[in-house]
């Protein structure tokens, strides 16, 4: 589980110093470039660290703010 809130394979998210509940976990994986990620309709598409990050946060809305389709 993470949040669309920091970027795909961040490693800020990471920080020790950090406590656990202030922490965002990024969707991330070994996937180089992206991350594989299982949409609510049940679809699984990779997802390009590249994306348009506001793009990427609307993805991560319940009422779908994203202004346009991922690619």
């Amino acid at each position: 589980m993470g949040s669309t809130g920091p970027a795909i394979n961040s490693d800020f998210s990471n920080d020790p110093a950090m406590p656990i509940e202030q922490q965002e976990l990024c969707f991330s994986s070994n996937h180089s470039g992206g991350a594989q990620v299982l949409f609510c309709d049940g679809h699984v598409k990779l997802l390009s660290a590249s994306i348009d990050r506001e793009l990427y946060r609307g993805l991560g809305t319940r009422n779908g703010q994203q202004t346009s389709q991922a690619e």
